[in-house]
């Protein structure tokens, strides 16, 4: 303060006294002072206003760089999700149309089964029917019928009267017989021992496939 006043008293002359020249310094202060004051509110005034608009906008774009992320994320879980599900979805189809459809060829079975019984009775009175009126040929392929239905409904029982009724009527048919295309008794009879070999567990047809193969040879011998 002393250069201060050493100095504004230079400036002003001799002819200013002691007083002044405090009056003069005070002066000076207060003027440097109020400046630095306003100089101070600007920069307190503008970081007031700027920082926190810098801080928001800094804010915001975290803010949404952060919800971008999100949303990615998002996206890639309902991906995952669609992906998932949809093998989820196809798997549930697969397996219970492997359900459906032995269900229904459960129902089928059993439908047939039921169908069977009536068919090889109808089958095995018309073979009969046949036989009495000497038509061997339409006996043979009616007896081969039936005996495939009752095998189907596994009536056992009936099967068995109509397979020795078979075997009784093979005795009067001829190579003519078999070789003939009407009825092509070759062939049902060829289906017949097939299905019997089928349903040949523990040998319980096997005399029985014996027996009509024998009959067949025996018939393929016979002259016309």
């Amino acid at each position: 303060m002393t250069n201060v006043i050493a100095t504004v008293t230079n400036v002003a002359g001799p002819d200013i006294n002691g007083l002044d020249v405090v009056l003069r310094v005070n002066e000076f202060y207060n003027s440097a002072f109020n400046q630095l004051l306003v100089f101070l509110s600007i920069v307190v005034g503008f970081a007031g206003i700027v920082v926190p608009i810098l801080m928001q906008f800094q804010n915001r774009r975290e803010i949404r760089l952060k919800e971008e992320a999100i949303e990615a994320k998002i996206e890639q879980l309902l991906a995952k999700l669609g992906t998932e599900l949809k093998a989820q979805t196809r798997a549930d189809f697969e397996c219970e149309k492997v359900k459906f459809d032995k269900e229904i060829a459960s129902i089928d079975e059993r439908v047939g089964k039921q169908i069977a019984r009536p068919t090889a009775h109808s089958y095995f009175l018309h073979a009969n029917t046949y036989s009495s009126a000497g038509q061997h040929n339409q006996s043979v392929a009616f007896y081969c019928w039936a005996i495939r239905d009752y095998l189907k409904c596994e009536d056992l029982r009936n099967c068995r009267r109509a397979t020795q009724a078979l075997i009784g009527t093979l005795t009067k048919i001829t190579k003519q017989d078999l070789e003939s295309t009407k009825l092509n008794l070759r062939e049902a009879l060829n289906k017949t021992l097939a299905i019997f070999e089928k349903a040949n567990s523990n040998d319980i047809w096997t005399d029985v496939i014996e027996e009509i193969k024998a009959k067949i040879s025996q018939a393929e011998a016979k002259p016309a």
